[in-house]
C-alpha cells in the first residue's frame, strides 16, 4: 500500500505542477545567445575586401563601408592581436591617403602569410591598373 501512496504522490498532475520550475527565462536567453551567434557567423562569412568599380569594399563583421580608389594608398599586412586572439595574427589593411588603415578582417594569415601575402599583391595590383602607374612593392608583413 506504500508503494501505491508513493507513484500517485509523484503522479500528480496539479496545475501548481505543470509550470516548469525556471520559467521561460533560460529558453529566452538561449535563443537570444544563438540569434548572437547566427548574426556574427553570417556577418563574418563573407568578410573581406571586394573591388568595385567606385573602389573598395570592406566587409568586416560589424561594418561594411566603400573606400574610393583616390583615396586608397594601398594595402599591407599588418601584425595583431584582436581582444579575442590568444596570438598575434597578420590582418590585411587598406592603408589610406590621410595616414590612416582601415581593417579588412577577411584577409589573415593564421598559419602562414604565403596566401595572404598574395592576396595582398593582386589587390596592390588592381590599384595600380586604376591607377594606371607603377606597382606598389610588395612589402613584408609588418607589426600594426
Amino acid at each position: 500500500m506504500v508503494g501505491i501512496v508513493t507513484v500517485g504522490a509523484l503522479g500528480s498532475t496539479s496545475a501548481s505542477d505543470a509550470t516548469p520550475a525556471f520559467g521561460a527565462g533560460p529558453a529566452v536567453f538561449a535563443l537570444f545567445g544563438m540569434g548572437v551567434l547566427a548574426f556574427v557567423l553570417l556577418r563574418a562569412a563573407p568578410a573581406g575586401a571586394y573591388p568595385r568599380p567606385d573602389g573598395i569594399r570592406v566587409r568586416n563583421v560589424f561594418r561594411t563601408e566603400t573606400i574610393a580608389w583616390d583615396r586608397i594608398e594601398g594595402f599591407s599586412l599588418r601584425l595583431g592581436k584582436p581582444w579575442w586572439a590568444k596570438y598575434a595574427v597578420f590582418f590585411g589593411h587598406v592603408d589610406l591617403t590621410d595616414g590612416t588603415s582601415v581593417l579588412v578582417s577577411g584577409i589573415q594569415a593564421n598559419y602562414g602569410t604565403a596566401k595572404a601575402s598574395r592576396l595582398i599583391e593582386e589587390l596592390n595590383s588592381l590599384l595600380a591598373q586604376r591607377r594606371g602607374g607603377p606597382r606598389r612593392t610588395s612589402e613584408a608583413p609588418r607589426s600594426a
